[in-house]
């Protein structure tokens, strides 16, 4: 069998070892491989997934598998995750009421206990209109669509996911200050100026989502060391159970989306709790 599996190597594309061919300077042979064995109906050698302790055939039939631990680093990339959600959730609520409506007090703030008629009105800056607030979120819709593509383009190429991460976070970080600054009394007075300073934070936090979500999710894979499965006595009740690194990984995905729903939930109940204490808030000035 030991000589089965050294003859059956699998050959790699010599480019993947020197990096992109991006000018196609390698010859056509640098690039034949041999098929692997999935091509010829066998699969591979199960020897490959299998570390020290491993399975018997008879353990993988009958034996539980198990995640194994997982990393601290994971969780704190997740955590990650739910921040960017709630920040960038946390802006894009508010962008349809700030373009569409009217701009009712200096502050931004919906008038309380003045004319009925007016505090029907939801509170807004630019007064455009819906079909200018429409416009405006779908192409903020595409733009962190579309901008992800380079995101993970610039990371796999120049450079890697964890600097392609910071420098976008600080990115995003930027459009949240440009976005705040358009809300500020001075520029509102001149609509054209804060719909212009709002364009362009908008851009800018884009950027910053595009090149943040494509690289964070391959990252939390990437904290999960174990690549083959093994046989360990469970300490609690002494059972024996397979720790698959298959099973580790779905659990991690599963805390990442977790965090993420966690991320964007709190922000849908943040607002609310914001908007009530600052009717309470000028409901106690007026009394």
């Amino acid at each position: 069998m030991s000589g089965a599996i050294a003859t059956n190597v699998v050959l790699h594309d010599e480019s993947l070892t020197k990096g992109p061919d991006m000018k196609h300077d390698l010859s056509r042979d640098a690039h034949a491989v041999e098929l692997p064995q999935y091509y010829e109906g066998t699969g591979p050698e199960q020897n490959a997934y299998m570390g020290e302790n491993a399975p018997t055939d008879e353990e993988l039939k009958t034996l539980r598998r198990v995640p194994a631990k997982i990393n601290f680093g994971a969780y704190t990339i997740a955590f990650v995750e739910l921040a960017e959600r709630f920040s960038f959730y946390g802006t894009t609520v508010v962008y349809t009421n700030y373009i569409k409506n009217p701009l009712l007090r200096p502050t931004g703030a919906a008038p309380i206990g003045a004319d009925p008629d007016t505090t029907k009105i939801v509170a807004g800056a630019l007064n455009m209109g819906a079909q200018a607030a429409n416009g405006i979120t779908t192409f903020n819709q595409f733009w962190c669509y579309i901008v992800p593509l380079f995101g993970a383009y610039i990371a796999d190429t120049y450079l890697g996911r964890y600097n392609t991460v910071m420098i976008s976070v600080g990115i995003a970080i930027v459009g949240h200050v440009i976005l705040v600054a358009s809300g500020a009394p001075g520029l509102l007075e001149e609509k054209s100026h804060a719909l212009a300073c709002f364009i362009i934070g908008l851009i800018i936090m884009g950027l910053g989502t595009g090149g943040f979500k494509p690289n964070i999710s391959p990252m939390v894979a990437e904290q999960m060391p174990m690549e083959s499965m093994y046989v360990r006595e469970n300490p609690k009740s002494g059972t024996r159970e397979i720790v698959d690194p298959a099973a580790t990984v779905q659990r991690v995905y599963n805390y990442f989306y977790l965090f993420i729903n966690i991320g964007a939930l709190g922000m849908s109940t943040a607002r609310p709790c914001a908007t009530m204490v600052a009717n309470t808030m000028q409901l106690v000035k007026l009394a």
